[in-house]
């Protein structure tokens, strides 16, 4: 399974991909059913989250707002 997250934060210029650090957590590994993604960056504001089988196919999708800097994501993927 693969796990893309795309962290975004509002700057003067508009809506921008952080060039900064983003710490990123993402438990428990193995998982069964529920997944916890934790992102921490003081400017983060945004996210799109997405989730990819091993053939490639994309089994979870969303996009997130409004986020505070420390955002914790539960997925119920049973």
């Amino acid at each position: 399974m693969t796990i893309c997250i795309s962290p975004y934060a509002y700057l003067n210029t508009g809506i921008q991909n952080l060039n900064e650090k983003v710490n990123i957590s993402v438990y428990p590994n193995p998982f069964a059913s529920q997944l916890n993604i934790t992102l921490a960056q003081p400017n983060l504001k945004q996210a799109d989250f997405s989730i990819c089988n091993m053939p490639g196919q994309t089994v979870y999708t969303q996009h997130e707002t409004n986020l505070s800097p420390t955002y914790t994501k539960i997925l119920d993927l049973s």
